[in-house]
């Protein structure tokens, strides 16, 4: 399970072009699309799920996202179900096309640094307020981000902070568990990393403390 490409056309795309393949994004590889209209990109992310009961959970939330819509948080335009044919047996498929910006806060950091032009107090304020608005919605519904870092982060072209749900867009791969299994040592709290010493496959207590000790 996880981000990839379409097996097959979608429905959703019927207002979309093709720009090609993004594969430095949060969501692993993905198509790149841009609007007929007004050229604004989103990306097409495939979740394979081997359960109905996970495909399940992961089409309500899909839904329950566009209907809350927050101004924070990279819009999901749309979700559609595919069933595609495998050499074992049926596979279901959720596509989920999502708004895209090419700059994110990793770097936007990287180039201010490169250039000495540092954010202003200012900026750092409207920067923790914005995230820290986003994550108030996703603990309204229930929903912990669990890998809050710069690299997921998006600005777009007139300044405006975005955050990837990453939770629902790349369920489970949370930087607790990125950590564990050795790929990346993310953003992580004290308490977790006492877990991951511990050599526990999921920390205990909160999981929100994650997303906290990241916005400090």
């Amino acid at each position: 399970m996880g981000g990839g490409t379409s097996k097959q056309p979608t429905n959703l795309l019927h207002e979309y072009k093709v720009r090609g393949f993004k594969r430095d994004t949060p969501f692993g590889e993905c198509r790149w699309y841009s609007h007929v209209n007004d050229n604004t990109d989103a990306l097409l992310i495939t979740l394979s799920l081997q359960n109905p009961e996970e495909f399940q959970t992961t089409w309500e939330e899909s839904n329950r996202l566009g209907i809350h819509n927050h101004p924070h948080i990279l819009k999901i335009h749309g979700s559609e179900v595919q069933k595609t044919a495998e050499l074992c047996g049926e596979e279901n498929v959720v596509n989920l096309l999502v708004e895209y910006h090419s700059l994110n806060l990793e770097s936007e950091i990287t180039r201010r640094r490169e250039t000495s032009n540092y954010y202003s107090e200012e900026e750092l304020w409207y920067l923790l307020l914005a995230i820290s608005s986003a994550g108030a919605h996703f603990q309204k519904y229930h929903i912990f981000h669990g890998d809050l870092n710069p690299s997921n982060i998006f600005i777009t072209s007139d300044g405006f902070v975005k955050i990837a749900d990453h939770g629902l867009l790349t369920r489970g791969r949370t930087a607790y568990l990125k950590a564990f299994l050795g790929q990346s040592l993310g953003l992580l709290a004290p308490s977790q990393l006492k877990d991951l010493i511990a050599k526990r496959d999921r920390p205990t207590g909160s999981p929100v403390k994650g997303d906290a000790f990241a916005l400090e």
